[in-house]
């Protein structure tokens, strides 16, 4: 397989997969693997194939051993979110990938603030049980330390009764 580096990376960071597959399509590429957001692998089904990818896709660059400049740009097949049709990464620079060049782990996700969709028969959406007179409800705990009560302190009665006093305000001097 292939590693491929940007020299310029803001422009490396707006193509995705079907971009680099496009770029190598002569010459079939099994898949692009994505070594964070600046860099990438491109695997091959054979390393004869790989190899006649690099030497006839690439220049060789002066003094650098091993290392090979793209001599085409890669270019952006359609628009979407990262970019639009059209542009291209061209300046970049590849070599047969090495043992060390893996992703080791994947980077954690981010949490998404999006809403799960709940379908109205689903058992998650279903009635509210009654819990047992015991149990902590939530307006039976006290607030934390500068916070109102909001409608969903008061009780099921909908009464302000199981609200705790005001706070008492500091005298004006």
């Amino acid at each position: 397989h292939l590693r491929i580096l940007p020299v310029d990376r803001a422009n490396f960071k707006r193509l995705r997969s079907p971009d680099i597959e496009a770029h190598f399509a002569a010459y079939k590429p099994t898949y692009v693997e994505w070594l964070g957001d600046v860099s990438c692998n491109v695997w091959f089904a054979e390393a004869h194939t790989a190899s006649r990818a690099l030497h006839a896709s690439s220049v060789p660059v002066p003094h650098v051993p091993d290392w090979r400049l793209l001599s085409q740009p890669i270019v952006k097949a359609q628009t979407d979110k990262f970019g639009s049709r059209g542009d291209h990464a061209s300046r970049l620079v590849c070599r047969f990938a090495a043992d060390a060049d893996v992703l080791e782990h994947r980077p954690a996700r981010k949490k998404s603030n999006k809403r799960k969709y709940v379908p109205v028969a689903s058992p998650a959406r279903a009635a509210p049980t009654v819990s047992a007179p015991s149990e902590t409800r939530p307006f039976d705990r006290p607030l934390k330390a500068g916070r109102k009560a909001r409608h969903t302190d008061l009780p099921e009665t909908g009464t302000s009764d199981a609200l705790p006093p005001p706070r008492e305000q500091p005298a004006a001097v």
